[in-house]
């Protein structure tokens, strides 16, 4: 359940991201306790930090090593 919830919040940091949000107030908006805490939970799920994915201008998929981990896929619109 908490994995499900992690990857939530990080979708919808993605989101925040790509409106232009700050890294900092995106981890502050996503509910994660600390910036760090969220990079590192970001990057987990996503394979690069939230700084690169806010400078890449184009669609980013997640990291493959995460679905190998759990064995399982996200829905779209997770992605």
């Amino acid at each position: 359940m908490h994995e499900y919830y992690t990857f939530l919040k990080i979708a919808l940091a993605k989101e925040l991201l790509r409106q232009g949000e700050t890294v900092t107030a995106t981890a502050r908006n996503t509910g994660f306790a600390n910036q760090a805490y969220f990079s590192a939970a970001f990057k987990r799920v996503m394979g690069i930090t939230p700084k690169e994915y806010a400078g890449n201008k184009t669609t980013v998929a997640y990291s493959s090593k995460t679905t190998q981990q759990t064995n399982k896929e996200l829905p779209n619109y997770l992605l």
